[in-house]
């Protein structure tokens, strides 16, 4: 895995991320795909540090799944909220 080209797919999810917050709320899941974008970005960054600070590819894959994100809680209580699935 190459870390440049993780830090450019974080740079193309934060641009995605953008562009879906900046759309009228009242499409159909516009807020929610901004923040998955967002999710995915700091999981991609993860993993390019766990790389650029020498882990093998699989030990930094384990590590990025094991959920070492420093989220704070308040931020990814929103981020349940805002991203689950409503109950039908």
């Amino acid at each position: 895995m190459n870390i440049q080209q993780l830090h450019d797919c974080a740079a193309v999810l934060g641009e995605m991320s953008n562009n879906f917050t900046a759309l009228p709320t009242d499409k159909e899941n516009v807020v929610q795909a901004g923040l998955h974008c967002q999710i995915v970005q700091l999981y991609v960054l993860e993993l390019a540090k766990h790389l650029s600070e020498g882990m093998e590819p699989y030990d930094a894959i384990v590590a990025t799944a094991n959920g070492e994100l420093e989220i704070p809680e308040s931020t990814a209580l929103v981020f349940k909220v805002l991203t689950a699935k409503p109950n039908k």
